[in-house]
């Protein structure tokens, strides 16, 4: 089902529709700026691992070609009902046929409510920033040895050695029972910290959606043949970028260096398949300590800027840093196990 509506530019088009055409995702990766987060198989799995309908609008031509693209899901974020451009948490913006200038597409009639976690100067849009993004690059290094040097700066050079010494081993898995042994270290870990939790087949739908096609690795690390820390690197062409992290909580464990070694396994893999860069994602700016972290791999870190196109004066957004976000952190933190994993996913579907 699509809706045709009337631009203010009568050069294109809108086509705002419920269920994205097969033939529009064979033209995409010809488009600029085309990335992993505007594939078939991610939407199939944000689809089926959130339970959203992932909704398209699509600019043509004067042909009736289609020209740009912009994914995204109608969700309610507390009590606002907001328009969110996939994929949610990672850097992204619409996807454009070469020659097409994008100033010229006005978005703010056709998705009011409507946030881009990327900068798009068009129309009355709002630009704020709450975010960094951090980057390792890798094609400056012409071996992973110097890659290594480069960590020196911290502890965490100490600590993969540390880890190596005493037989933590890490492995790429393509397993299901793998993804599974994850999702479990994930709810650890998010309890731990005090945030919600992905919904409980969110990593075994991944398995089933990204793997097939090499878009996904999941590295583990093993201590005493137990799995005590891993992480998902998304892949996207020249780019690997972490997307999930995990670990026990024993603090004895984490002091022998088990997140830092399953890291660097992740960064050594992307650098030997030939990958330019290193993603690691978005940071809050309430979250000081782990942007520092993140650099002390060698990264270089940028401010994320997310462009809003509001009818209204209040930000769509959430405060990360509010009150109301700690107390409900430090409620995450004390509830029972059973009852987190019962509500919690449902929390953060309403948001992110």
């Amino acid at each position: 089902m699509s809706e045709r509506t009337k631009s203010q530019n009568p050069d294109y088009t809108p086509i705002n529709y419920d269920e994205i055409p097969a033939d529009l995702y064979e033209l995409l990766p010809s488009f600029g700026n085309y990335s992993v987060f505007h594939s078939r198989e991610w939407h199939r799995f944000i689809s089926r691992a959130m339970h959203w309908k992932i909704k398209g609008l699509v600019y043509t031509d004067k042909d009736g070609q289609p020209v740009y693209f912009l994914p995204y899901v109608s969700k309610w974020r507390m009590l606002k009902r907001v328009n969110v451009c996939l994929p949610l948490t990672y850097s992204i913006t619409p996807v454009f046929r070469s020659g097409l200038n994008p100033s010229n597409i006005d978005l703010q009639n056709e998705l009011p409510q409507l946030e881009i976690h990327g900068q798009l100067n068009t129309g009355n849009a709002k630009h704020i920033s709450n975010h960094f993004t951090t980057w390792l690059d890798l094609q400056s290094h012409d071996n992973i040895d110097e890659i290594f040097r480069a960590t020196n700066k911290s502890n965490i050079q100490r600590k993969i050695k540390k880890a190596r010494k005493i037989g933590v081993t890490v492995r790429v898995t393509n397993d299901t029972k793998d993804y599974r042994i994850f999702s479990d270290l994930q709810t650890e870990t998010r309890k731990r910290q005090g945030a919600p939790t992905y919904p409980k087949d969110f990593f075994s739908i991944m398995h089933e959606e990204l793997m097939p096609s090499g878009l996904c690795k999941l590295f583990l690390a093993f201590y005493n043949d137990t799995p005590v820390s891993g992480v998902i690197v998304i892949d996207d062409s020249d780019s690997a970028i972490y997307g999930y992290g995990a670990s026990v909580s024993d603090r004895d464990l984490l002091r022998l260096g088990i997140n830092q070694i399953t890291m660097w396994s992740a960064i050594e893999d992307a650098f030997l398949n030939g990958k330019k860069r290193f993603e690691f994602g978005s940071t809050s700016i309430h979250h000081p300590d782990l942007l520092t972290y993140k650099e002390r791999w060698g990264g270089e870190s940028s401010n994320l800027v997310y462009t809003y196109y509001s009818n209204d004066e209040n930000q769509i957004d959430i405060d990360q840093g509010g009150s109301m976000v700690s107390m409900g952190s430090w409620l995450l933190r004390k509830i029972p196990l059973g009852l987190y994993k019962k509500i919690s996913p449902t929390l953060l579907k309403l948001v992110i």
